[in-house]
């Protein structure tokens, strides 16, 4: 896709791949919005939901980009979302999760203070539908 002159180009695009996950979409897009790093672009993915999906991305503007496809499963959704972006960076958010307020800025200062690094991973956290944590989590830590 060719790019418009006046069109800026965001850090990070944030894809958010959803089926059928009217009842999360919200929360998650809201994570990204209360971002501590602004210098983004939300895509919002809809893998050919029959629920309220199109309607929850609608109600956050120009703020959440939405693009709906016919049912072709995750990973077509995620490449359908890199091929959408416009940023530098690419991070990925599933519809049903949600991101501590300082994540993208902890994710891109891995980049600068590395700037050959590739990629970059997370550790992760259950929590239940009233935020409490769940016995399973992800610690892991690799050094460069």
């Amino acid at each position: 896709m060719a790019q418009r002159a006046s069109e800026r180009v965001p850090a990070v695009s944030v894809v958010i791949p959803a089926y059928n996950q009217a009842h999360y979409l919200g929360d998650a897009v809201r994570s990204v919005l209360a971002q501590t790093f602004q210098d983004r672009e939300i895509v919002v993915i809809d893998d050919g939901s029959d629920d309220d999906t199109p309607a929850v991305a609608a109600g956050f503007g120009a703020a959440v980009r939405y693009t709906r496809q016919d049912n072709q499963g995750l990973p077509s959704a995620r490449n359908a979302g890199i091929k959408a972006s416009r940023g530098q960076f690419v991070a990925f958010l599933d519809s049903d999760d949600v991101w501590l307020p300082g994540y993208l800025a902890e994710i891109i200062a891995c980049f600068e203070r590395s700037p050959s690094t590739a990629a970059v991973y997370t550790g992760w956290r259950h929590i239940d539908g009233s935020g409490q944590d769940l016995p399973a989590a992800s610690r892991r830590v690799v050094e460069p």
